[in-house]
C-alpha cells in the first residue's frame, strides 16, 4: 500500500461531498484525483504542509499523515 493510500484509508470519504451517495462528483474533488495530486506532491516525513481549501476538503485531512513524524 502506498503512503497516499494509507493516509486516505484513515479519512472517511463518506464525510465529504464527493461521496457516491451524495450525487455527482466534480473532477477536482474526486478521491482518485486527490490521491494522484497528493502522490505527485511527494509529501514525506518532516515536511511542512499547508492546505488551502479549494475543493471538498478531502485532501486536508489526508495531507498531515503523509508528513507526520514517526512516534519515538
Amino acid at each position: 500500500m502506498t503512503a497516499v493510500a494509507t493516509a486516505a484509508a484513515i479519512v472517511p470519504e463518506r464525510l465529504y461531498p464527493h461521496h457516491d451517495g451524495r450525487g455527482a462528483t466534480p473532477h477536482r474533488s474526486n478521491p482518485a484525483v486527490i490521491h494522484r495530486e497528493l502522490a505527485t506532491l511527494d509529501v514525506h516525513e518532516s515536511m511542512n504542509v499547508a492546505e488551502f481549501g479549494t475543493g471538498s476538503g478531502y485532501s486536508g485531512p489526508c495531507s498531515p499523515s503523509l508528513s507526520a513524524r514517526p512516534a519515538r
